[in-house]
């Protein structure tokens, strides 16, 4: 079986029959040379033909693609990794900074 991601034309069909029903010859006019991958999502479960119109199944609604994961990775995200590895250095260097403090404060007291 063919991974379903969200470019790929199942999953491209499903994400399009998750907003409704929808006739053959309208998934034939979208996808006229695979015809939208109908005879593998069918075997598979993942849709139904119902009075003469495709749409998910519950299997197939799980299965489903999120639009979501087929974004690039927004370009300031290496900016954020290296901001949130600063944040934690300078956590570090605090905690660091008040367990020494600590640590004077102790000897001053016993001596």
């Amino acid at each position: 079986m063919r991974p379903i991601t969200p470019t790929s034309t199942l999953g491209i069909t499903l994400l399009a029959l998750r907003a409704g029903p929808m006739e053959p010859a309208t998934i034939r006019e979208r996808w006229p040379t695979s015809n939208g991958g109908l005879t593998e999502l069918g075997r598979l479960g993942l849709i139904e033909q119902v009075d003469g119109l495709y749409r998910l199944t519950e299997a197939g609604r799980a299965a489903c693609p999120s639009r979501r994961s087929a974004q690039p990775e927004p370009m300031h995200a290496e900016a954020d990794a290296k901001r949130q590895k600063q944040e934690q250095r300078r956590r570090k260097q605090t905690q660091q900074n008040i367990r020494r403090k600590m640590l004077c404060k102790e000897r001053r007291m016993a001596a």
